[in-house]
């Protein structure tokens, strides 16, 4: 078990009845807890503060609820935001772009759900993806999505205007060696 499976685990085990009765306040079904229950942790609750470099640094400082950003089956990183701002979170490691990546394949004709917060996205069951990391190069895959479908107006139009930037390319040499005998 990694070390983040292993800080996800602790942070689910601290979880009592005020932190539940706290996420059901704000939308979150007992039947959806336990629906994102079935494959993953659906939250847990870790103390900690936000570092000058942005990252949650688990320790000292205030609660937290926290959430598993999973690929490929590993946890690759814990997404931690205040019940008082759920729309703002910050990332442990740096590494997880989006929640419910497995999501983004989807059949044609059939929209992808994009969460505008990690709290929408456990309130809907873990149905669909949130962008934790709309710097992360890893969102230009979006673009070959069928269609996307999103809760408001606010999240399509900070959609639209990141997937219409204009791709980097690197600067491309053709390096003149020499000859190679045969």
């Amino acid at each position: 078990m990694s070390e983040l499976s292993t800080m996800m685990n602790a942070a689910t085990m601290r979880v009592r009845k005020p932190h539940i009765e706290a996420i059901m306040a704000l939308g979150v079904s007992w039947r959806t807890i336990g629906q994102v229950g079935e494959y993953q942790a659906p939250f847990g609750v870790m103390n900690g503060i936000v570092a000058d470099t942005g990252l949650f640094e688990p320790g000292d400082g205030p609660s937290h609820v926290v959430q598993p950003v999973i690929m490929a089956g590993a946890v690759i990183d814990i997404v931690a935001w205040r019940t008082m701002r759920p729309d703002r979170w910050h990332l442990i490691t740096g590494l997880g772009w989006c929640m419910g990546e497995d999501q983004l394949c989807r059949p044609a004709g059939v929209p992808t759900i994009l969460h505008a917060t990690p709290l929408e996205w456990l309130a809907e069951g873990g149905r669909g993806a949130c962008i934790l990391d709309w710097s992360a190069a890893e969102l230009v895959t979006l673009r070959s999505l069928d269609a996307i479908e999103v809760p408001d107006t606010g999240l399509a139009k900070m959609l639209r205007q990141r997937l219409s930037q204009p791709i980097k390319l690197p600067r491309i040499n053709v390096r003149r060696g020499t000859a190679h005998a045969a």
